[in-house]
């Protein structure tokens, strides 16, 4: 058990504690260490406090169980019999990209496993710095341990290429998840706009900005060194979590140094970021910030906003219910409910297409874009998707590509994207959450890998 213990938890056990105490000495707490135990737990009650309060709905626990029970059914059924709805909705939400313009994003896929390389697990044994040299970088600084707050990162440069990259690493352990949870969202104000006209004042997610401060205060004297005065471009990139400590750590190196904020001098490829900047920051930065979506994955769409739009569509379903006389209320009604629900998805859908469609647009314009406590995924958004009317969905096997360079290999079975909206975090498709059970494996590196190879590598159509 005390094994089992991170040694970042255990200096902060009473014992512990009590034992390395200095007589005389009083413990000063910084506010912003969310390694410490205390400013975490506040940090996660205040969050709790504060979504509870904004997720209060009229709907008992009972009625949002079987309206979310129907939400479910609905989305199977959708898929099997009119799939062409969902469709049409990720294609009235953006601009498609066609096989010509898509061809001109010629760094996203090498960029890419760069991001999935900064998790360091790495197969056959493989050293970080040898990974990086088979693709002509050097290393130039690894920080594999992180905290809560802090992140795991690598930094390397081509003199080939004259790049230099930053790699961010995703969430894989406890404590990036307890980064992840720190959701509040905080004030910052900056020292100065990050791109001309810009805001100065931002506000973002707690725990993703307390890990890109920490990450800029890092790397601010190497960037003013060494990075500045090479003249090479800067590409900061990351996976998930990753995704989001990037994006900031450039508002923050571009606010900084007034050379970053020069035309394509650091650009951010940003892949399954999590919400993390507000309205007017997410889309002041799409100059310089490319933000990748695969399909239905779920992290860029886990936000406040979209659990309270998820409520005020469940309020509809629940009348649609009770209209219906399948609203479980009684000994009659639950039988009903029973049997419609057994009916599976070929069975009679309690809402059409159509009154799908609507209520999800009513339930998004109930919630504004514009409330503080609200954030979006960064900058310009290329929202790769699937098709749900395309045969197995888009099942294939991994013998279309050839295996990596270093040894990454795929799954066997993969789910590649179809098309490619160009966008941004206010997309529609992008304010809910697809009901999909693809959401959480469209997350994985896998299934982007798949999809960007497929989309924007050299096989791509």
């Amino acid at each position: 058990m005390w094994r089992a213990i991170p040694p970042w938890m255990k200096k902060q056990l009473p014992i512990v504690r009590k034992q390395s105490a200095v007589p005389g000495l009083e413990a000063v707490v910084d506010e912003s260490d969310l390694s410490s135990i205390p400013v975490l737990m506040g940090r996660l009650q205040t969050l709790l406090k504060a979504s509870t309060a904004k997720l209060s709905s009229p709907l008992s626990a009972g009625e949002i169980q079987t309206s979310f029970l129907t939400l479910l059914r609905l989305s199977a059924q959708m898929k099997v019999q009119d799939p062409y709805e969902r469709d049409m909705v990720y294609e009235d939400s953006g601009t498609l990209l066609t096989a010509d313009e898509r061809a001109q994003f010629t760094d996203i896929e090498e960029t890419f496993e760069l991001a999935d390389i900064a998790y360091n697990e790495l197969p056959f044994d493989q050293e970080l710095r040898d990974v990086l040299g088979a693709r002509n970088y050097s290393l130039v600084r690894h920080e594999p341990l992180s905290l809560p707050g802090s992140a795991a990162h690598f930094v390397a440069l081509s003199n080939e290429q004259k790049v230099i990259v930053i790699g961010v690493k995703g969430t894989s352990n406890f404590e990036d998840f307890l980064t992840d949870a720190c959701g509040n969202v905080v004030n910052h104000t900056l020292s100065a706009p990050f791109i001309n006209g810009g805001p100065v004042e931002i506000r973002c997610h707690e725990g993703v900005f307390v890990a890109a401060s920490r990450l800029f205060n890092d790397l601010e004297r190497l960037v003013e060194a060494l990075f500045i005065p090479t003249g090479y471009k800067i590409t900061v990139t990351g996976h998930s979590l990753g995704a989001g400590v990037a994006s900031l750590l450039a508002i923050l190196l571009r606010s900084r140094f007034a050379d970053l904020r020069a035309e394509s001098r650091l650009k951010v490829i940003a892949i399954a970021p999590p919400p993390i900047l507000d309205l007017d920051a997410s889309l002041a930065c799409q100059p310089f910030t490319t933000t990748l979506v695969n399909n239905a994955d779920i992290i860029p769409r886990t936000s406040l906003s979209n659990l309270i739009i998820t409520m005020e569509f469940l309020k509809l379903v629940n009348n649609k219910l009770d209209e219906s006389g399948l609203k479980p209320a009684g000994l009659n009604t639950t039988a009903a409910f029973l049997k419609t629900f057994m009916e599976g998805i070929n069975g009679t859908m309690i809402m059409s297409p159509q009154e799908i469609k609507n209520g999800w647009k009513t339930s998004i314009e109930l919630v504004g874009l514009d409330d503080p406590d609200h954030l979006f995924v960064p900058g310009r958004v290329l929202h790769m998707y699937d098709l749900w009317s395309k045969p197995g969905y888009g099942l294939t096997h991994n013998s279309s590509f050839p295996e990596p360079a270093d040894g990454l290999l795929l799954d066997s079975i993969i789910h590649p994207a179809e098309r490619v909206l160009v966008t941004d975090g206010t997309s529609p498709v992008l304010r809910t959450i697809e009901m999909d059970g693809r959401m959480l494996s469209d997350h994985m590196a896998p299934a982007y890998r798949s999809s960007i190879r497929t989309l924007f590598g050299a096989k791509s159509d």
